[in-house]
């Protein structure tokens, strides 16, 4: 019978023992195997030896303490998401889980998103890629007036899209009075880099007159506004 925790009484002599023999008695003490043989190995056995004879018999609870542990660190997780987590977030939790469970485990299920994802991959390809369209995948060694043609041939079919009004949230303007002057605009800018404002200060200068501009729109025009220019919406949200 084993000896309560709470009534064992063990000392040492530190002076005689070093700590790695403590910590190897203390073991014994709990297993309640303080009998005359482990006491007498204590003073004359090897210490690695000591260790392997104490540790090994645990080795069959260590892996009933490990799933152990890892039983009650789940339970609390689980028990944890259940008080701060919405029904909703709960519900969307289990059914990712079973999703991807059974997008891992069940062969039918595996079978049906690998064609879901085959016709997917295909809309898309047929979408972002025109079946007609010419690859040049080298620099062209004579006349390119034949890609210019092409390009401008592309680019107004696609245009048609927009034009039409069969897109939204992409084009914000396209008037031809506008087009006409931003073509100018760049043209004229066509080689300027922004980062170097002292090489091109006036698109610095550019830069400040349009966020003026748009403090003046929203009633914000005094010296006190301050902005910059993006070069887009996802970026001007970052």
């Amino acid at each position: 019978e084993r000896t309560p925790l709470a009534k064992m009484s063990v000392s040492f002599d530190m002076t005689r023992y070093g700590l790695l023999d403590v910590l190897i008695q203390v073991l014994y003490v709990v297993r309640g195997n303080m009998s005359a043989e482990s006491s007498n190995m204590f003073v004359t056995s090897p210490s690695i030896a000591r260790i392997l004879n104490v540790l090994l018999p645990f080795f069959g609870t260590t892996i009933n303490d490990i799933l152990g542990i890892i039983f009650l660190r789940s339970t609390l997780a689980a028990l944890y998401s259940v008080q701060h987590a919405s029904l909703s977030e709960l519900k969307s939790s289990f059914i990712q889980s079973a999703f991807e469970f059974a997008s891992d485990n069940i062969p039918t299920v595996k079978s049906e998103l690998a064609k879901e994802e085959t016709k997917m991959m295909k809309s898309i390809e047929a979408e972002l890629k025109d079946p007609e369209r010419t690859i040049t995948s080298t620099l062209p060694t004579e006349n390119s007036d034949h890609l210019i043609v092409a390009l401008q041939k592309r680019a107004k079919k696609e245009n048609e899209k927009w034009q039409q009004g069969k897109v939204s949230g992409t084009v914000y303007s396209g008037e031809r009075e506008h087009t006409e002057l931003l073509n100018k605009v760049y043209a004229a800018y066509a080689w300027a880099n922004p980062l170097h404002t002292d090489v091109w200060p006036s698109v610095s200068q550019c830069e400040a007159e349009v966020v003026s501009m748009t403090a003046n729109l929203l009633n914000g025009g005094n010296s006190n506004v301050v902005g910059a220019a993006s070069s887009g919406g996802t970026e001007s949200i970052v």
